[in-house]
């Protein structure tokens, strides 16, 4: 069972960089949280804007027999908690969340949240997971200015401001249950999950593994490793584990 202990910086370069320094030190559960980032990434390297009043903030976990290649794994399992804490935190919402592939969260069919994971390995083969960081960054009370970006509070009409720290806790309990069933019965328990929220699911997407590899497919499903498995025009299926997707 994770114990949290919460780590909490005015400013600092990034939340996943702290714990990625500090990693040898502290406990599974360490939680870091900034007010802002100098200097937050998204996935593929993208700069997450990170000014006051949002959430911004990395987990350290020390899993025992996850393998590297089920790192992957474990942004589905974030994105759901992130699901299931606004949820709680507005029930009205329940039927506007969507998960993008392979970690973002949609509301209204715009990005509220990202998640950015970080792994650091140990053995001779380099297959033992040493840590998993994982970092949150999510849009609370205010967002970019951006038609793909939006904020809970753009939906929360009663409220004048989100407390961050209490949407914090709530979303360590909700990560907390998912990852212990995790760990326990693995993520088929969890892929069915994912997929009743996968947005356009069924629809033909736009793939871009390099700058030279895009191409359109029809998104079928979620394998069981993560990957994002999609159909070619000729019936041809393929499993892709890296790449932007685009609606």
């Amino acid at each position: 069972m994770i114990s949290f202990s919460y780590h909490h910086f005015d400013e600092i370069h990034s939340t996943n960089r702290w714990l990625r320094e500090h990693a040898a030190e502290l406990r599974e559960g360490a939680v870091c949280q900034a007010d802002r980032q100098k200097a937050g990434k998204g996935r593929a390297g993208n700069k997450w804007l990170s000014a006051t009043g949002n959430l911004y903030c990395s987990l350290l976990l020390k899993p025992k027999d996850l393998k590297l290649q089920k790192t992957g794994l474990l942004s589905f399992i974030a994105s759901l908690a992130i699901v299931n804490t606004i949820k709680a935190f507005q029930p009205g919402l329940e039927d506007k969340l969507a998960l993008k592939w392979p970690n973002d969260v949609l509301l209204s069919g715009r990005k509220i949240s990202g998640i950015l994971l970080e792994a650091e390995t140990n053995g001779p083969h380099q297959h033992n997971l040493d840590y998993v960081i994982v970092g949150m960054g999510i849009n609370l009370n205010h967002c970019p200015d951006l038609e793909t970006a939006t904020a809970l509070i753009d939906h929360c009409p009663e409220l004048e401001q989100i407390d961050i720290q209490d949407f914090l806790k709530k979303l360590m309990a909700h990560f907390h249950d998912l990852y212990e069933g995790f760990v326990a019965k693995g993520f088929d328990a969890y892929r069915d999950l994912w997929m009743e929220r996968a947005f356009q699911k069924g629809q033909i997407i736009r793939i871009r593994r390099s700058d030279d590899d895009i191409f359109h497919a029809r998104f079928i499903d979620l394998g069981l490793d993560g990957g994002l498995i999609v159909e070619h025009d000729n019936g041809a299926r393929e499993i892709i584990h890296s790449a932007e997707i685009f609606f």
